[in-house]
């Protein structure tokens, strides 16, 4: 999968574009305010080094250490926003950098990296799809118990999780536990059992693992096809459930999904 970090060498290749929209950002008031303080003369020395250039701006390693964390800090705060820019541009220290990009040129320990924006933008709207996804067939693998033939709606689970992570196991397990104790949601007619996606917040990404929070609705209330009557207690709950997608063969799998001991009341920013 395509790392959305350009090398320098690419950076070098779109000079005129990538210059032109790093100025914008810096004449942009409602994000920098005042590009002539400090962190954003650091900001712009860092930037000017990709290509080369020395700016003479002079600051000591804990300043930069301060105005690294200063200008990360109010990018981010737009980072959701919506945006025309092509790159997204931020502050990394040297020791974090990737094997493909320790060619990048830092000042006092930090390097200005530049990413692809809009292929940032469509692996997050693509994340948020599978999470989606996942709620709505974990639920319909749910509705489809005691039914004993399972082998059309366990290979659908597989399109959206890993066989082999904790999540599969742990929906496998619940259909199993459910069936053996002869436990449905499908009846009776009216049954209220209900799954819903309320919300959801990428928390972190790489081209490899991804942590997705989910505010979920859930309530399951379970018959007991013995006894002709609802399971007591039944499951009504809002919760927030961690979701860990991982790439497998090129594809977006979730491995890993966690629910909370206390329910937080909001999704992390």
């Amino acid at each position: 999968m395509q790392n959305f970090n350009l090398t320098l060498e690419e950076i070098r290749a779109s000079k005129s574009q990538i210059e032109s929209e790093f100025k914008t950002l810096l004449l942009n008031k409602r994000i920098i305010p005042r590009s002539n303080k400090k962190q954003w003369q650091f900001f712009d020395c860092c930037f000017n080094l990709l290509f080369g250039i020395e700016t003479g701006f002079v600051c000591s390693a804990e300043n930069a250490v301060t105005y690294a964390h200063e200008v990360n800090k109010r990018l981010k705060k737009f980072k959701n926003q919506k945006s025309v820019q092509e790159f997204k541009f931020y502050l990394i220290h040297e020791k974090k950098l990737s094997p493909e990009l320790v060619e990048y040129p830092a000042s006092n320990g930090y390097a200005l990296i530049v990413s692809n924006r809009r292929e940032i933008e469509e692996r997050l709207e693509l994340l948020h799809k599978i999470i989606d996804e996942a709620v709505e067939k974990e639920f319909k693998i749910y509705k489809t118990i005691p039914t004993t033939d399972l082998a059309a709606e366990l290979s659908e689970l597989k399109t959206i999780y890993d066989e082999n992570g904790s999540a599969y196991r742990d929906i496998l397990k619940t259909v199993e536990n459910r069936r053996q104790q002869g436990h449905t949601i499908q009846f009776p007619a009216q049954n209220p059992s209900s799954k819903q996606l309320r919300d959801t917040a990428v928390v972190k990404h790489s081209n490899t693992e991804a942590t997705v929070e989910a505010k979920l609705y859930m309530y399951l209330k379970w018959w007991s096809i013995k006894d002709n009557d609802y399971v007591n207690p039944s499951y009504r709950e809002e919760l927030i459930v961690t979701y860990t997608l991982k790439q497998v063969n090129d594809r977006w799998l979730v491995s890993d999904m966690r629910y909370p001991e206390k329910n937080p009341k909001k999704l992390k920013p």
